[in-house]
């Protein structure tokens, strides 16, 4: 599947899922959302400034093995012992974020827009199977941290999922003009600080 439409892909999975009872309702894992503080800015030597629309920040160069663009898509090769770790960047707006089926999704999720959702899901309703759902789509299930962060207009999530490394996630987005970027792959916590705190906003 091109990693252009992966995110867009899992939540119209979701949709489809919503009255599907071989995906269980039971979100085992109660994580959920915690605010905090934006990284300070510490300089970084030796390091690329990575550029995809309005998300620019700083990574060790001596980090990066390749980068490849691909239409909204920019790849990064990591020089790591496990030669298959990459960064993945996509920009994406926010209808092609929930394939088009925002009304939908928000009112049984419980939401109007997308900054509401990423909240909401990381609060758990045992009554609210769309939600529970919502929280299994994006990992939430499994993650064993679920952390927000805010500096001006801009909002970050990160999902620390428990046990796969190439899955955590990080989304950045400015809700005024409904840009979002999702960066998926070895996003720990050290790469998250590092990430913000050289976000040029």
């Amino acid at each position: 599947m091109s990693m252009k439409y992966f995110f867009q892909s899992l939540l119209f999975a979701m949709l489809s899922t919503f009255s599907s009872a071989t995906l269980s309702t039971n979100d085992s894992n109660e994580a959920l959302i915690v605010e905090f503080p934006w990284p300070e800015n510490v300089p970084c030597q030796g390091c690329l400034a990575i550029i995809n629309g309005w998300l620019s920040f700083d990574f060790p160069r001596s980090n990066i093995k390749e980068i490849r663009v691909n239409e909204m898509t920019l790849n990064i090769t990591l020089n790591t012992k496990n030669k298959n770790e990459h960064l993945v960047i996509i920009e994406m707006d926010e209808t092609k974020i929930t394939g088009g089926m925002n009304t939908k999704l928000y009112k049984k999720i419980g939401v109007t827009n997308y900054q509401e959702f990423m909240d909401k899901i990381g609060t758990v309703d045992k009554n609210n199977e769309a939600l529970i759902i919502a929280r299994k789509v994006m990992a939430i299930d499994r993650a064993r941290d679920y952390i927000k962060y805010k500096k001006g207009d801009i909002l970050a999530y990160w999902v620390n999922v428990i046990d796969d490394d190439i899955s955590r996630t990080l989304y950045v987005f400015n809700p005024k003009d409904n840009k979002m970027f999702l960066i998926s792959g070895g996003m720990s916590q050290e790469r998250v600080n590092l990430i913000l705190n050289s976000l040029e906003l």
